[in-house]
Formats: structure tokens, sequence, C-alpha cells
């Protein structure tokens, strides 16, 4: 969930595209992002808490490394 939703602070359509770059994570990598969290809720507090973009996977191409940092602007 991108950290708005998770926060309860109004979301819209730059939460979605911060789902389309999370799902293209998993799809890239097989793994949701935050996996390194044994606890889905734990992944949700970090990601209220910090506000910080999932990492990209470094194998990545440029144009999807591009795409990814898109998604996980504060205004994409």
């Amino acid at each position: 969930m991108a950290p708005e939703v998770i926060r309860q602070t109004g979301h819209g359509r730059y939460a979605d595209i911060w789902s389309v770059g999370c799902t293209f994570i998993e799809m890239a990598t097989g793994k949701p992002p935050y996996s390194e969290f044994n606890n889905p809720v734990t992944a949700m507090f970090y990601i209220a808490k910090h506000n910080k973009a999932p990492e990209i996977p470094k194998d990545l191409s440029p144009i999807a490394v591009d795409f990814l940092q898109c998604c996980f602007k504060k205004i994409p």
C-alpha cells in the first residue's frame, strides 16, 4: 500500500501509480517489495513511518528503473 493509504490521509491516482510500481517489482523479482520484513504489518509500519520507496532491483534495464522512479515520486 502507498504511504498515504496506510496513514489514511487520503489517496487517489498517485497511490494507484505507487501500487503499479510495486506490482512491477513483484513481477520482475518474484517477491513483493519490502519482502525483507517477515510480517506484512511490519512492512506497512515501515512504509508509513519512513515514507521511502521500495528498493529498485539493480538488474533491471535503465528504462524499467526510470519507470519505477517515476512511479515512486510524490507527484508522478
